[in-house]
């Protein structure tokens, strides 16, 4: 038997919309044993490919999880305190870490298709061997792999947002590694 989920469902379930609690309709009785028992295996094996596609890419990216506390004390090259969820006007998660005198900060934050890659883009500086595609420009560190998307900003000093860090190259292949 040939078809679609939805042409499967109709003959099982009845042409109305199952919005509410609904039962196979008499269309299902016409169907042999062998067409029913196809079908459920079908339904079955969607559900289960559901799950296991939706389990890998069911939680967002959390931001304070793609460096350790370690890793961002050693590019600032002092201690840092813990990393803290910082609020975000684009609704994007974004967390920052900060040393003591507040002078050095780095902020990681979610990109979506809507900021990834953002307008500059094409003037920005292609960075290679990081991600599927990274760039670099005024600061900041854009950085995609796979479906996933990061903006990384990396304050060590006055001069962060006109020169690169070697630091911002070691942070953002340590995010890339952790993330899908």
């Amino acid at each position: 038997m040939t078809g679609t989920l939805q042409e499967w469902q109709k003959l099982c379930i009845g042409s109305r919309p199952c919005g509410r609690a609904c039962h196979a309709q008499t269309t299902c009785q016409s169907l042999s044993g062998g067409q029913k028992a196809v079908i459920r295996i079908s339904l079955i094996m969607l559900a289960i490919c559901y799950v296991f596609s939706s389990a890998a890419f069911a939680a967002p990216l959390d931001p304070c999880k793609l460096l350790t506390q370690a890793q961002v004390s050693q590019a600032f090259g002092e201690r840092v305190a813990p990393a803290q969820r910082q609020p975000s006007a684009s609704g994007h998660p974004i967390c920052g870490w900060r040393n003591a005198s507040q002078s050095k900060t780095l902020y990681v934050m979610i990109a979506s298709r809507k900021t990834m890659p953002p307008p500059w883009w094409k003037t920005a500086i292609p960075v290679r061997g990081i991600g599927d595609k990274a760039f670099w420009s005024s600061g900041w560190m854009y950085v995609k792999k796979h479906a996933s998307g990061v903006a990384i900003e990396l304050i060590l000093s006055p001069n962060s947002a006109k020169h690169m860090d070697p630091q911002l190259l070691t942070l953002a292949k340590e995010i890339t590694a952790r993330m899908p």
